[in-house]
Parts: C-alpha cells; sequence; structure tokens
C-alpha cells in the first residue's frame, strides 16, 4: 500500500508540473500565432531549433551521463560536478557562438540561441536531479518556476516591442535563473578531485551523440522544410508541429518521466523480464495516446483547432503525421531504454546517427517533391525507421510495431490525399485509441497476475 501511495504521489507531481507545462504553451501558441506573421512565428521556431542543437552540443553528454549516475539526494557530488560542467561549457559555447555572429550581423540570432539553449539545460539538469532521487514535488515545482519565467518573459517582451529574437533569449535566461534558485543545494562542501570522474567520458558522449541524432530526427525537417518553402509556410507547419508537441508529445512526457526511474531500479535488481514486459505495454499506450490526439484535433473538422489559431496556421494535412511522430519517437525511445540499461551506449548512438543520416535525406527529397506533406511524411519514416531498429536485440514484441503501422496507414495517408478527410482521420483514430487502450490494460493486468521472475 506504501509503495502504492508512494506513486501515486509521484505521479501526481510529475503531471501537474507537466499540466503546467502544458498550460503555458496552450496559452503562448494562441498568443504568438496573433501577435506574430507566420514568417516571424517561423523565425522564432527555427531559431528554437537550433538552440535546441546548441544545448545537446555543449550540455548533453554531462546531463545523460548524470541521468544513468544520478547519485543520490543525501550526497550531491555527482549533481554539483555535472552542474559545473553544464555552466561551463554552455558558456564557453555561448562566447564563440557571439565572436562568430557579431561580424556577420547576426546578433540577435546568437541572443536567441544561446539564452534559449542555456535555458533548456540548466532546466533539464536540474529537474532531472529532483526526479532521479525520487522528490517529485521539488521537481514539480522547478518545472513550474522555470516554464512559468519562459513564458511570461518571452510574452511580456513581445507584447512591449521588444524583437522576437531577442526576446527569446531573454527569456530562456530568465528560465535558468529560475531553476537555479530552485536548484538542489550543496549539503556538505564539494571538491571535485582532478582527473576524477563519476561516468566515462565515453559513456556521456555516446549517449549526447544518440540524443543529438534523435533531436535531428524530430526537428531537424523544420530546417530542411526552410530551405524549399516561403517562411510564411514554414511558420504554419511550425504551429503543427506545436500543437503535436501539446496534445500527444506533452501526455507521451509524463509517461516518460514517470516510467524511467522504476524500470532503471527493476533493471538494476535483476527483474528484466518485468521491465521487458512493461515496455511492451507501455509502447501500446504510446499508439493509445497519439491517435486519441488525432481523434481530438481532427473532431469537427478541426472544431477546436479554429478555436485558438488563426486559419492561414493550421493545415490538416501535415497534422497527423506530426502527431503520430510523437508515439513512434517515444516507442522508440523506450526500446533504446534497454540498450541504455546494459550500458550498450556505443550501440545507442550508432543506431541513432544512422537512423538519423537516412530520415535526413528521406526528408530531403520528400520536402523537395511535396513541400510540407512530404517533411511530415519524412518525419513519420525516419521515426518508423528508428523504432524498428532500436527494437533489434531487445527482446521486445513486434506487435506494438504491427499496430503503430496500421496507426499510421488509417489517419496518416488519408489526410495526404485529400483535404477533405477530417471526419474519417477521427473516426479511424478513435477507433484504433479504444482498441490499443484496452489491449494495454488486459496486458497489464495480467502481468501484474502473474510476475515473471527477472534473470540475473
Amino acid at each position: 500500500m506504501g509503495r502504492i501511495r508512494s506513486l501515486v504521489g509521484s505521479s501526481s507531481a510529475v503531471a501537474f508540473a507537466r499540466i503546467f507545462s502544458l498550460a503555458c504553451a496552450a496559452i503562448q501558441l494562441p498568443l504568438l500565432t496573433r501577435l506574430l506573421s507566420p514568417a516571424e512565428y517561423a523565425a522564432l521556431a527555427v531559431a528554437i531549433t537550433i538552440a535546441t542543437y546548441f544545448s545537446l552540443l555543449t550540455a548533453e553528454s554531462v546531463i545523460l551521463g548524470f541521468e544513468r549516475y544520478p547519485g543520490g539526494a543525501s550526497s550531491r557530488s555527482n549533481y554539483q560536478y555535472s552542474m559545473g560542467r553544464t555552466l561551463t561549457y554552455t558558456a564557453v559555447g555561448g562566447l564563440l557562438i557571439a565572436a562568430s555572429a557579431y561580424p556577420l550581423g547576426l546578433t540577435e540570432e546568437a541572443v536567441a540561441f544561446v539564452g534559449w539553449g542555456i535555458g533548456i539545460a540548466v532546466n533539464r539538469l536540474v529537474s532531472l536531479a529532483w526526479l532521479m532521487w525520487e522528490k517529485p514535488w521539488p521537481y514539480a515545482w522547478n518545472l513550474v518556476a522555470g516554464t512559468g519565467t519562459r513564458t511570461a518573459v518571452l510574452i511580456l517582451l513581445i507584447v512591449t516591442g521588444w524583437d522576437p529574437l531577442v526576446s527569446l533569449g531573454m527569456a530562456g535566461a530568465a528560465s535558468a535563473i529560475a531553476a537555479l534558485l530552485l536548484s538542489p543545494k550543496s549539503r556538505t562542501r564539494f571538491r571535485h578531485e582532478s582527473g576524477h570522474h563519476p561516468w566515462t567520458m565515453r559513456f556521456g558522449v555516446g549517449l549526447a551523440i544518440a540524443s543529438t541524432s534523435y533531436a535531428i530526427l524530430g526537428n531537424g525537417n523544420l530546417l530542411i522544410l526552410a530551405a524549399f518553402v516561403p517562411a510564411s509556410v514554414v511558420g504554419s507547419y511550425a504551429a503543427m508541429m506545436q500543437v503535436a508537441a501539446l496534445t500527444s508529445a506533452a501526455v507521451l512526457g509524463v509517461v516518460l518521466a514517470v516510467a524511467y526511474p522504476p524500470l532503471r531500479r527493476a533493471w538494476d535488481n535483476g527483474q528484466h523480464a518485468t521491465v521487458q514486459g512493461k515496455l511492451s505495454t507501455l509502447q501500446l499506450t504510446c499508439v493509445s495516446i497519439a491517435t486519441a490526439a488525432v481523434f481530438v484535433c481532427y473532431l469537427g473538422d478541426q472544431y477546436l483547432l479554429r478555436l485558438v489559431l488563426p486559419a492561414d496556421y493550421i493545415d490538416p494535412t501535415v497534422l497527423a503525421p506530426l502527431v503520430l511522430s510523437t508515439a513512434l519517437a517515444t516507442m522508440g525511445g523506450m526500446a533504446s531504454w534497454h540498450h541504455q540499461l546494459e550500458f550498450r551506449a556505443g550501440r545507442v548512438a550508432l543506431r541513432t546517427v544512422t537512423v538519423a543520416a537516412t530520415g535526413t535525406l528521406i526528408t530531403v527529397g520528400l520536402s523537395a517533391l511535396f513541400a510540407g506533406q512530404g517533411a511530415a511524411a519524412g518525419s513519420l519514416v525516419g521515426y518508423l525507421v528508428y523504432l524498428v531498429v532500436m527494437q533489434a536485440g531487445t527482446g521486445l514484441p513486434l506487435r506494438p510495431i504491427l499496430v503503430a503501422g496500421f496507426a499510421v496507414v488509417v489517419t496518416c495517408v488519408p489526410p495526404f490525399l485529400s483535404d477533405s478527410s477530417s471526419n474519417w482521420v477521427s473516426a479511424s483514430a478513435f477507433v484504433v485509441a479504444c482498441g490499443t487502450f484496452v489491449w494495454a490494460v488486459r496486458r497489464l493486468l495480467r502481468s501484474n497476475q502473474h510476475v515473471t521472475p527477472g534473470r540475473a
């Protein structure tokens, strides 16, 4: 009973933080699409994408190393080591970007990339520390502070007439400060021994390469599309990406955040078969969540979307593939956990880099041929390949992949062929969502009744 109460408490805290983040983004999206033209919104979206890469390249190796070796709340030397390296690497990277951008007249862009990127890195590390130490409510308050500060500062500066890119950078920096104010404090003075690392550099870099490649697979399609179509089209596509992030990806993010810590503990305790069974069930749940999001978005000829977004931002031909991509991405990420838990960081990196390169080439070709529809299809195909490649060698069943493939066919092909297929998409998504949800619940109930002993 105590374990159940602990799980409910953790889930409630994570859900509260994610719901708050979702609410902030839900407020931000309609405001920005009304304050900015599609071309200006496209510039903002592209800057956020590049800032994400800046964060990954400078700090991700440290953050992912800490995720696997978080230490404990009573001994925070690993966290302090990670925070020191994160601040140092992002500061050095920021100075290099500023020095390169100033002579080219790209000061506003540099401010956006560096400020927003530092905000991503610091918030991610601080939130991860609380989560890995099983401190759900400090995690929640930290996420609320960072997200709320970032959203409020961005909107306030744009409303008062500041340049959107400068506003973006300042909002990111403000969120980093808010996160640091609520970050874990040292209980004992930490003296780092020269040459000592809590984890090997190779382990952290391998996971960082995989994470960067994963990000390219996820939002590189926006940069590719910008090379082929006008900025206004890119703005509409970016808005649809944000809708996918606010619906399916937001819920899936909660699932990931809640699921990983107990699965990591179970794996370390030797319960490997139990972890595999739960991963398969979670993958089915991902399909159910994404198709439910498609149902809601397309219901009544995108009625809900039309309430909050200007008409020139809505593109139903790309929305379903972008939403389903979030499910495939999350399922592939869950499969990659299996390799990470076996300390196969090099395998994860190699596979992710290979898939990212393949997916990028596919997206370039499809974007050149079909513009926005091609970019969305490229993202979908890339993530499907990612899922298949990551699943290989894990022992996880293929059924979730087959179910995901079926969901892609019935919900994503009709919008590609016709603009007037919203009713079909909504109905088919509803059926798939209900079916996969029932299947996942039955699997969960059976696994609780028949616990399989883990292998050594």
